[in-house]
């Protein structure tokens, strides 16, 4: 009998680094055991202090969090060199929001994730194909707990 570990598995970064493709790729590969999320906690805080939400909206993304912490889990950052994700938006007809630089958002993402101490894989969209990070990808929720 094989025994699968499951996961919340949460794909977090910002937009045009791949979350969507890779979480739809994860979730056929995996047979959607999993729970799967594109854009969890992580987003709607970096979101909020970019934009000067009201700090009190990320309460509530606070404690998910940390509630995360009590499930095995596994937080899917995806990021992108900047020029990928400039040709990105421009194929999809969008713009970066305003006072935003890709640079800073991404360090943003990272820095967040990071300190939370949540299991984590950093995934370059730029450099691996969708193979590649899947891999990485179910490989560390093997080692995930």
């Amino acid at each position: 009998m094989i025994i699968i570990k499951q996961a919340v598995v949460i794909f977090e970064g910002m937009d045009k680094t791949g979350k969507t493709t890779l979480k739809e790729e994860f979730n056929k590969r995996t047979n959607f055991i999993h729970y799967v999320v594109d854009r969890g906690p992580i987003s709607n805080i970096v979101y909020n202090n970019l934009f000067n939400r009201e700090k009190e909206l990320n309460d509530f993304f606070e404690k998910l969090c940390d509630s995360i912490k009590n499930v095995n889990h596994l937080i899917v950052y995806c990021y992108a060199n900047e020029n990928d994700i400039k040709e990105r938006l421009k194929k999809h007809n969008e713009e970066l929001p305003e006072n935003t630089t890709i640079y800073e958002t991404q360090e943003l993402f990272f820095n967040e994730i990071k300190n939370r101490q949540l299991n984590f894989i950093a995934i370059n969209t730029s450099f691996s194909t969708i193979d590649e990070c899947l891999y990485d990808i179910i490989n560390a929720i093997k080692y995930c707990s």
